[in-house]
């Protein structure tokens, strides 16, 4: 009798809870209709699992209650999956998870999110850019303007690369020659000659001057 009425009590397979339109079908014992009485738990509505009073059957109490318990569980278990894919995904940089990037590519959790690649890039550029200035600075000023031979730093014309070994000036002053004679500087006298001999001159430019001499003897001096 229930298998043929299912139709009629049972509600949709996608919406377990709605029993629109569904008629409560109940049945009983007549033997304990009349031993116990209407009110006690001798009802039993289709789809039921148990015995139930009357009040609790035409309420459907007990099938609620355990449908609600399985779509609860399954929720649950849902949220737990999706919380362990989550977590799969969190950086191994920033540690954050994919849900908590607003922004970028997120990380599959084996390599960085794009915010922790750029980050690590841009390190790597100013880290590579330091070790440029670092040795721009055990190298002489700028002739001209006495500033960094490689230029300002965080200037868009500072030099990326270590100068030519002959630069004298930086790229900003460098690039105002165009169209004029490159520097030559002046040659060092007997008397700066004599004293480098015995002491170490204080002119950073010392070593390009004597290049200098030794290279273009008869040009004129800068």
């Amino acid at each position: 009798m229930q298998d043929l009425t299912v139709r009629h009590w049972a509600p949709s397979d996608h919406a377990p809870l709605d029993f629109t339109d569904r008629i409560p079908i109940l049945a009983c014992h007549l033997e304990a209709l009349q031993r116990r009485g209407p009110h006690a738990d001798i009802w039993w509505r289709f789809g039921a699992h148990q015995w139930q009073t009357l009040a609790d059957a035409l309420a459907r109490t007990e099938y609620r209650a355990r449908v609600q318990a399985r779509l609860d569980a399954e929720e649950q278990a849902a949220h737990e999956a999706r919380e362990k894919r989550l977590e799969a995904t969190r950086c191994p940089g920033c540690n954050r998870r994919s849900d908590e990037i607003p922004r970028g590519r997120p990380s599959d959790g084996t390599e960085l999110c794009g915010d922790c690649q750029t980050k690590t890039w841009r390190e790597a550029q100013e880290k590579k850019q330091q070790a440029v200035r670092d040795a721009h600075a055990r190298r002489w000023p700028c002739y001209t303007c006495k500033g960094p031979l490689g230029g300002r730093p965080g200037s868009d014309m500072e030099r990326t690369t270590e100068a030519p070994p002959d630069a004298l000036e930086c790229p900003s002053c460098d690039a105002a020659r165009v169209g004029r004679l490159p520097i030559i500087l002046p040659m060092p006298t007997a008397r700066e000659m004599r004293r480098a001999r015995k002491e170490k001159p204080d002119d950073p430019w010392w070593e390009m001057r004597l290049r200098h001499a030794r290279e273009h003897p008869g040009r004129p001096r800068g």
